[in-house]
């Protein structure tokens, strides 16, 4: 709702320098290097070519060898296994990972077992449990959850079931007591990487599995295109070792041969090559549609599918409850906006903390995101499941959203999460209490200009700078997404040329120049305001990325605009 304020990102000129001397590249991608610690020729070399010998020693994380002993035993013993994970993407691909693992080192007494959402809420449950000793299984590993389930261990280790968590969720004060318990947030855990997916928790398992075996790691590659969908999905960093496993990911997702992923693709109406947005935007929504309006179960059979007729079917049914999702996606997102705009004092407020009793369930995490969006403030959605409220929370800016709810624990049944994205429940004579303490807390954690949205400037580019050669290099900075943000540039002095184009009343098409240089291609996505500001404006300031349009056949570099300054008071001082 407010206009975003234009901030350079921070680097060193002098490292950069050295950079641009050494590599000789465009002096504004070695200050994108910079601006992402790569300071050294090595380093750089390393970050154009991401190597999976790069990867990190499985070992390095605590209790992995605990966790290698007891798989290899139930695997020698013929022991039957059970792969329990959450049913969001995160959850639903870690399952397929693992048990598609298994079944490739030839191990077929492995199950799944993905909660329902509505019946069983987040994380072990009782009916799980309970599914695993009717199966006769003696190992179950939880994905993506069980950091925090000390009593549904207990339950499950009574009944005669060993335990192996893989979680990457923040621990509490202590841990269950199990087999195993591979979580790299876990504070007395050394690995060099806290920020692994839960399916990457899975991956290390397994590659410490083949390393134990004295196998090559490779063979891993083949499935990493689930990791890849997990880091996106879960808004993982793409840096270091998640930028390793996210670019091998997105090499098998473009290649794929997997029956299950050739039908998901087919649905999603994107084209190659596939990109971390296009999973974000694409295909992650999607699969969560899943759980979100029924079982997830049906994601985890739609990967393992072994034939494509039985692919397509399942991939129809999600695309089916993926329209569904929307149709309520859209209602109560339009119901929550009403609600904060019907509030006289809500831009005094901090957060929102908003609750209906008929709002779906699925959707309550999709519509905290979109509000946290539009209102530049973390918000929770609460709706009503069984007598007690559920809700969804995602943050805005750079706010410690867990910490906030963490403060409020003596009032919630459950929570768990992230820093920028959790989940949680409480009784409903608890909520306006919740939404008054949960107020203060993000207001004293809140930095100051916490709720000004900013839009972060990484270099000024002139219009001749954007050729193919500039781009090639720069599309090597991929796989982009969270800590390796698609870079932002500016240019100044820029005019409009030719014809102006306003595409189904919403978006805005043009080209434009500067005094050199010839016109580039322009498209400015939900901008209908400022159609005719371009062509009233001599001159103008454009902030923007650089992507490649892919038409008819055809290839051409092309501006996606993120904001535009008419006044020259965003960019003033920088030419």
């Amino acid at each position: 709702m407010q206009t975003p304020v234009w901030l350079p990102v921070p680097y060193a000129p002098e490292k950069a320098g050295e950079l641009q001397q050494r590599l000789e590249l465009n002096p504004a991608l070695c200050q994108l290097l910079v601006q992402r610690g790569v300071e050294s020729v090595i380093a750089a070399e390393a970050f154009f070519k991401p190597e999976w010998e790069l990867l990190h020693d499985p070992f390095l994380m605590k209790d992995m060898e605990k966790a290698v002993d007891r798989l290899d035993m139930a695997i020698n013993r013929g022991e039957k296994i059970l792969i329990y994970g959450d049913y969001d993407v995160d959850g639903t691909m870690s399952v397929s990972f693992l048990y598609q693992f298994l079944l490739d080192q030839g191990h077929r007494e492995v199950d799944f077992y993905i909660p329902n959402r509505y019946k069983e809420g987040y994380g072990l449950s009782e009916e799980g449990i309970n599914y695993a000793a009717n199966s006769g299984v003696t190992l179950l590993i939880t994905v993506d959850c069980g950091i925090r389930a000390q009593a549904p261990v207990d339950n499950a280790r009574s009944q005669g079931m060993d335990v192996i968590i893989c979680d990457h969720h923040l621990p509490g004060d202590e841990w269950p007591f199990a087999s195993a318990v591979l979580d790299p947030k876990r504070p007395d855990c050394n690995y060099p990487n806290p920020n692994l997916s839960g399916c990457g928790v899975a991956f290390k398992l397994a590659q410490a599995m083949l390393r134990h075996w004295g196998k090559s790691d490779t063979e891993l590659q083949r499935l990493t295109d689930f990791v890849a969908i997990s880091i996106a999905s879960d808004v993982m960093p793409v840096i270091g070792e998640n930028r390793i496993l996210a670019t091998y990911g997105l090499r098998q997702l473009n290649t794929t041969r997997k029956f299950g992923l050739q039908a998901l693709l087919r649905v999603t109406s994107r084209r190659k090559p596939f990109r971390i947005s296009d999973i974000v935007f694409g295909i992650g929504p999607i699969i969560n549609a899943s759980g979100r309006m029924a079982d997830a179960g049906l994601v985890v059979k739609l990967m393992l599918a072994t034939t494509r007729a039985k692919a397509k079917d399942y991939a129809e049914q999600l695309r089916e409850r993926n329209e569904l999702r929307r149709e309520y996606d859209k209602r109560t997102a339009d119901e929550a906006r009403e609600d904060v705009e019907d509030n006289p004092n809500w831009e005094a407020q901090k957060s929102l903390v908003l609750y209906q009793p008929h709002w779906h369930k699925g959707v309550i995490g999709i519509v905290a995101a979109r509000l946290s969006t539009d209102f530049h403030r973390p918000t929770v959605i609460l709706t009503k499941s069984d007598e007690v409220l559920v809700g969804s929370a995602r943050s805005a800016g750079n706010v410690d959203l867990f910490g906030a709810i963490e403060s409020c624990e003596d009032l919630l049944l459950s929570f768990g999460g992230h820093t920028n994205a959790a989940g949680l429940s409480m009784k409903e004579e608890h909520w306006p209490e919740f939404a008054q303490r949960f107020e203060a807390a993000i207001e004293e954690l809140m930095p100051e200009d916490g709720l000004q949205p900013k839009i972060e400037i990484a270099a000024t580019l002139k219009l001749e700078q954007i050729t193919t050669d500039f781009y090639n290099v720069l599309r090597q900075f991929a796989p982009f997404g969270p800590a390796n943000r698609n870079p932002v540039f500016v240019s100044t002095n820029v005019k409009a040329f030719g014809s102006i184009d306003l595409l189904k009343d919403e978006h805005v098409r043009l080209q434009v120049k500067q005094e050199t240089g010839p016109p580039l291609h322009v498209i400015a996505f939900g901008m209908k305001d400022y159609y005719e500001l371009f062509a009233q404006h001599e001159e103008f300031t454009i902030a923007y990325s650089v992507e490649e349009n892919h038409w008819g056949g055809k290839k051409k570099l092309q501006l996606m605009i993120k904001d535009i300054d008419f006044t020259g008071e965003k960019w003033p001082a920088i030419s």
